[in-house]
């Protein structure tokens, strides 16, 4: 079965805290990414060589049981050049000391990286979707290797596949013509894939995935703010918004990507000297979830993009199609289509500064379809879709998911507020159209269903047709973008649900005749439920739930879902304090202190002739603040000392 993998990267080291790794991975799961990308930091798990930790904040056994628990399979980037904005990208500080060159097949290298995969691997193996016992779908060895030779990216490769690692793996390259050096939301997308040219297909190796191994979410802040000022991070996230997800992933899956990593889902903290030196102690990344864990405005088109992907099997298979033109030129549309159910899908991407509303002609519409499209913005729309007995003419809306839910099939379009959407299905024979909602309106003429609903008036707008040359009612649910975040499809054994109301849905739970809900409110908010078959009760959060069935057939609370009460922190009053830094005063004894005696060095600068080594690593000091003390054996007539250092792109030196 053709599946498009949705990741969000998750990085756990950067939330050493084992206990909230399942809050993060149900958010991920929930915000419509059916994968996770788990990098594991060589630095994090090696204080030296030789010795590996997969114990407590650092276990990866546990963490791979959570994501396959929260039914999300893993693509897994065990390095050993990982990037992600780490120190020394992720390799340990020790290696430093080691004399082989990084990133090269020079033995004294390779013997350490080798006994890091031997021991990453051993985990990894027995979580490969080949198993049988885990959800490790995909493997990613080394990131952007560059001018590393063909020799050392060979060993890797052999080495991975040498211990047992037998799912398909992958390594990332930067390829300069259609790769930007740095996120930038006001540039237009790049075409990666079908829509990137000929030179693109013979760099391909064919018959194999179109990958995006890293889509950035925002961008790092360095410390001061940079460009970003003090905003930090909520100016990221103003640049980086649900707009530039749109435009952004929309043009992938028009070029044909079908694994797509969204980096970062959540990123979290450097903790201590964890992070590389020119980033602030803060990884938020303007990722859909907040350094905090809380969900922000831009998740809504991660979301509606995610679930579309996984309820619209149509998109797993795409083909470039004629070329189609909008009548206004500042949309760009590409056009493809699926060759074996013969549906049809159109990218329309708004480049300017304004709102466009233009009009561009579909597969089997006589009429041109009428799109407005938001400044800079981007949006999906359909024609000739199998929504399960019956056929999507075309829509104006993106669809956002199509389930069958018990006996009848639910289908969600999203927009923008106060947008006019429109969808028309074909029906042979006359449906019986209800309105469910006073906003949506319907009218049948010559075999074809047109309805319209404006988006956000009134919360969801819902239309149920019946008949029509269809045994199963098909439910239309309309939504803008914030209505649209508060629907949640999950699959059961018992079969599939959706969930209208709450600001989360972590797990539902179904059983004989009823149904457990766990999640989260925000404030007062009603509860609607649609369920298979049987299903007549429902509990929040361990609380029953009195209910009445709708028009719509769902189960709906008859009162609405409390949120938890504040939480009162405590004054932080009473503090005390004493001086710092003991190791200036002229009087400290440093009698233990490592003696800087060292006539060669390890590393690749140059020792000052006549000096000793002076550099922290040779001493095994790979991370931090360090304090050198020195003395003069005389210093008589000296007006001046002279200081050589050297301390990152963020650095200083302090002297007394």
């Amino acid at each position: 079965q053709r599946l498009v993998l949705w990741s969000g990267e998750f990085h756990a080291f950067r939330l050493p805290s084992p206990s909230l790794w399942r809050d993060a991975l149900q958010k991920i799961r929930a915000s419509g990414h059916n994968a996770v990308t788990v990098p594991v930091a060589w630095s994090h798990h090696s204080p030296a060589p030789g010795r590996h930790d997969f114990t407590g904040v650092r276990d990866l056994d546990l963490l791979l049981r959570t994501a396959a628990e929260e039914q999300l399979y893993v693509v897994l980037r065990p390095g050993p050049f990982l990037g992600a904005d780490l120190d020394a990208v992720g390799l340990p500080g020790w290696l430093a000391g080691t004399g082989g060159a990084p990133r090269a097949d020079d033995p004294a290298y390779l013997e350490h990286v080798d006994a890091w995969l031997t021991a990453v691997d051993r985990i990894a193996r027995r979580h490969q979707y080949t198993e049988g016992r885990g959800t490790v779908l995909l493997y990613q060895f080394t990131d952007v290797s560059g001018a590393a030779s063909a020799a050392y990216r060979e060993h890797l490769y052999a080495k991975v596949r040498g211990d047992g690692i037998d799912v398909p793996v992958f390594h990332r390259e930067l390829v300069p013509a259609s790769e930007p050096d740095d996120a930038d939301p006001a540039a237009v997308p790049p075409d990666r894939g079908l829509y990137f040219g000929s030179a693109a297909a013979e760099r391909s190796r064919p018959r194999t995935a179109e990958v995006l191994a890293e889509f950035a979410t925002g961008q790092p802040v360095p410390w001061g703010g940079g460009r970003f000022g003090p905003g930090g991070f909520e100016a990221v996230r103003r640049e980086f918004d649900a707009a530039h997800v749109r435009r952004t992933c929309l043009t992938d899956i028009a070029n044909g990507l079908t694994v797509h990593n969204t980096r970062l889902a959540f990123g979290g903290t450097n903790w201590g000297w964890q992070g590389g030196p020119s980033t602030i102690t803060s990884y938020d990344l303007a990722a859909g979830h907040d350094e905090a864990r809380n969900p922000t405005a831009k998740l809504a088109a991660t979301q509606q993009i995610g679930h579309m992907l996984r309820t619209v099997p149509d998109l797993a298979k795409l083909n470039r199609a004629a070329d189609v033109r909008a009548d206004d030129d500042r949309v760009r549309v590409y056009h493809l289509t699926n060759p074996d159910t013969g549906s049809h899908t159109y990218v329309l991407r708004n480049d300017s500064d304004v709102r466009v509303s233009t009009a561009l002609r579909v597969a089997g519409s006589d009429l041109p379809v009428q799109v407005t499209l938001e400044p800079r913005d981007a949006r999906l729309i359909m024609s000739r879709l199998r929504l399960g007995e019956r056929l999507l003419r075309h829509s104006t809306a993106q669809p956002m998911l199509f389930l069958p839910v018990g006996s009848m099939d639910v289908a969600v379009f999203t927009g923008s507020r106060d947008e006019l959407a429109e969808v028309v299905l074909e029906c042979p024979v006359g449906p019986v159209t209800t309105r469910l909602d006073p906003e949506p309106a319907w009218a049948l003429d010559r075999g074809l269903l047109r309805v319209t609903a404006p988006l956000g008036r009134g919360g969801l707008s819902r239309v149920l047709v019946e008949g029509g040359g269809s045994s199963r009612p098909l439910l239309l649910v309309f939504a803008d973008e914030d209505d649209a975040a508060r629907l949640w499809p999950v699959e059961t054994r018992k079969g599939n649900f959706l969930v209208y109301g709450p600001s989360l849905v972590r797990t539902v739970t179904p059983h004989e005749d009823g149904v457990d809900l766990t999640g989260d409110v925000r404030g007062l908010t009603g509860l609607e439920i649609w369920a298979p078959g049987g299903i007549g009760s429902a509990t929040w959060n361990g609380t029953r739930v009195r209910t009445t069935v709708s028009r719509a057939n769902a189960l709906v609370a008859t009162a609405q879902l409390k949120p938890p009460p504040a939480v009162e922190l405590p004054a932080l009053t009473d503090w005390t304090g004493r001086a710092g830094d003991p190791e200036a005063d002229p009087r400290f004894d440093d009698g233990r202190w490592r003696s800087a005696d060292l006539a060669a060095s390890s590393g690749t600068t140059p020792v000052p002739e006549g000096q000793p080594v002076l550099f922290a690593d040779d001493y095994g000091f790979h991370y931090g603040d360090l304090w050198y003390r020195g003395r003069f054996g005389d210093a008589r007539g000296a007006v001046s000392v002279r200081l050589s250092y050297r301390a990152g792109p963020q650095g200083l030196v302090m002297a007394w």
